[in-house]
Parts: C-alpha cells; sequence; structure tokens
C-alpha cells in the first residue's frame, strides 16, 4: 500500500493507498481566477521535493496545468489526491 504526505501549510499528514510512496504539495487559494504568479509557494518547494504532485486548489471552475502544478477547482483536486 502507498504512502501519501500530503502538505497543506505547513503540517504534514500520511494517507495509506496501496503501492509505492507519494507525495502530494497542495496550495489553496480562495481566487475565483487562478494565475501563474498564484503558484509561488509551491514553486519554491518543487526543488526540495522533485518527486511530488503539485496541486493548486481554488474556486477557480477551469482546470489549468503550471509546468509541474495542476490547478484545479477545489473539489476536483480533493477527488484527485
Amino acid at each position: 500500500m502507498p504512502q501519501r504526505f500530503v502538505l497543506t501549510g505547513s503540517s504534514a499528514r500520511k494517507l495509506r493507498a496501496g503501492g509505492a510512496n507519494l507525495l502530494a504539495l497542495v496550495e489553496i487559494k480562495s481566487t475565483d481566477h487562478v494565475r501563474e504568479e498564484h503558484c509561488t509557494a509551491l514553486r519554491a518547494f518543487q526543488g526540495d521535493f522533485p518527486d511530488a504532485d503539485c496541486y493548486l486548489l481554488s474556486r477557480d471552475p477551469t482546470p489549468q496545468r503550471f509546468g509541474r502544478i495542476q490547478a484545479l477547482p477545489w473539489e476536483a483536486g480533493l477527488a484527485a489526491i
């Protein structure tokens, strides 16, 4: 069963799934329109966690991708994680 660590803010918790170790970096924004500038904090962590899946969750209904960062509506993002 894989282990998934979900980082939100400064806290981390371990979720069990099934297979390999996975890491997800998550940032939540309250904006209705996500822009690349909103990815600054996630980009700062990417170098420290190169294998992590990166998610930017918000109220923006349009899924987008900024490099390795998936910007998703918060409901879809929670389902994806």
